[in-house]
């Protein structure tokens, strides 16, 4: 089978969307961190679609292994993305990545963030590249980044971490006076701006107080909000890839149809029109940081815990069964009460169902639930806590935090990384948490019981007595049949 190059597309590609530009490698404007799949389906997909004219193409650096740099080099930076619907897939050849770099390639790093032409650093390394606190700032007591600070401050090795990398990057850039440039994280962190800004200056700051002024004067970090689920590509889409386009490629990609990229921040140096390919530019991005993470986030934390309960292995399960709908649309309409109109929320929950929906691209609700204390402090008590401010009972935001309650209750909850926490204080209540209890006629016992997890939750929720009775009752509902 012939490889997917530029020469060979022109010849042989089939019932395949292609860029007409795709014969030939954009000029690179764009340096990005971090090459893969959500960055293949995101970002590089964007770029491909916002720019017909072929003028901003991208240099990708990998992460860990060199691996997907070698692949995307010998097929000249193109790739197919599938873009996996409920009634099948749409194939696109994607050609905005014009260089792919080993991530410890620094000279390179370097040598492209020194040229004046380049204007934009995207970054997707998912949470663990920054790394950070609990409070988003940079971890200085990581292993990671204390090697990463020692390299920059005495030159005696060349940093890991993809930040400290980009720290080098930008010294050249200052060299070689190429002029102010963007750098934009692309990461499920909020306030994702600022957070990787005070994360590079801390790095910066060790090699010299110079470059980090030069960065806090010339770099802007700018904030976003993404969102597109990008599964693993599997032997079965590498075939179907060849059968659909006539190439051989060893680097497809695999996404759903919905696309979310929310940015707010300034392009010194200038940008693709990516609002071309559906990106929203704001001047604020709390609102819409909050749609995602209330009506998502919170949904998918409530759904993987009451769909288990009922047998619901996945999201399209869980849509299925009328009762977490329900429990979802009840939720929803609690958490669009405290969004403003700008963000539409009403289109927004009409494409979280079709999301939800689409049972070819469908995570298993088991992994959606892992680490539910800290989703359920995040994303569902922040609307319990206004809606109760405001005057109402928060069922649907109850209804998650009470399906929570019973996984632990009933042993069935899945793993938290605050477990540890969670163990010792239901220990407390009576040295051995069970729901061996009558929650019909010992209320106060039963009641104790729900409090010391809502207390963990928020203090707040747990000195509520409607809050405490009604998830009781709900617990109490669902154990006793």
């Amino acid at each position: 089978m012939t490889a997917l190059t530029r020469e060979n597309l022109q010849a042989r590609t089939r019932r395949v969307g292609v860029s007409s530009t795709a014969g030939r490698a954009r000029p690179i404007r764009i340096v990005h961190l971090g090459a893969g799949a959500f960055f293949r389906a995101h970002v590089a997909w964007a770029t491909d679609h916002a720019d017909p004219e072929g003028e901003w193409g991208i240099a990708a650096f990998t992460g860990r292994s060199p691996k997907q740099a070698n692949i995307l080099t010998d097929q000249d930076g193109l790739f197919t993305l599938l873009i996996r619907g409920d009634q099948g897939d749409d194939a696109e050849i994607i050609s905005s990545v014009s260089a792919a770099h080993d991530g410890a390639d620094i000279d390179a790093l370097t040598r492209l963030l020194a040229d004046p032409e380049v204007a934009v650093v995207t970054v997707t390394i998912t949470r663990d590249g920054y790394p950070l606190t609990a409070d988003d700032a940079l971890d200085t007591e990581d292993d990671r980044v204390v090697a990463d600070l020692t390299a920059l401050a005495d030159g005696s090795a060349a940093p890991a971490g993809p930040l400290a990398r980009l720290v080098l990057g930008l010294q050249a850039r200052m060299d070689a006076g190429a002029g102010p440039i963007a750098v934009v994280p692309c990461d499920s962190i909020t306030n994702s701006g600022p957070v990787t800004r005070e994360a590079v200056l801390t790095y910066a700051r060790a090699r010299s107080g110079e470059l980090a002024d030069w960065i806090s004067q010339n770099v802007s970090f700018c904030s976003t909000s993404v969102d597109r689920t990008t599964p693993p590509a599997t032997d079965e889409d590498v075939q179907e890839v060849q059968a659909v386009t006539g190439l051989r490629d060893a680097a497809p990609a695999v996404c759903e149809p919905f696309f979310s990229w929310i940015i707010e921040g300034d392009f010194p140096a200038g940008r693709p029109a990516w609002e071309k390919a559906g990106a929203v530019f704001t001047d604020d991005l709390g609102p819409f940081e909050r749609l995602r993470e209330w009506l998502h986030d919170g949904a998918g934390i409530l759904m993987a815990n009451l769909g288990q309960q009922l047998g619901c292995e996945s999201p399209a399960d869980a849509m299925a069964d009328d009762f977490v709908h329900r429990a979802i649309k009840q939720w929803w309409n609690e958490a669009e009460r405290h969004l403003p109109a700008s963000v539409d929320a009403q289109a927004y929950r009409h494409a979280l169902a079709d999301r939800y929906e689409n049972s070819r691209i469908d995570p298993a609700l088991a992994d959606m639930a892992v680490d539910s204390l800290q989703k359920l402090k995040d994303r569902i008590v922040p609307v319990a806590l206004l809606e109760l401010r405001a005057g109402r009972l928060p069922e649907g935001a109850l209804t998650a935090i009470a399906a929570w309650v019973e996984r632990w209750l009933t042993g069935s909850a899945d793993p938290d990384a605050q477990s540890d926490r969670i163990e010792r204080a239901l220990a407390g209540v009576d040295g051995q948490f069970t729901s061996d209890v009558d929650w019909e006629t010992d209320a106060e016992s039963a009641a104790e019981k729900v409090r010391v997890l809502l207390q963990l939750l928020s203090p707040e929720l747990a000195a509520n007595r409607r809050v405490v009775d009604h998830v009781r009752a709900e617990v109490a509902s669902e154990l006793n049949g």
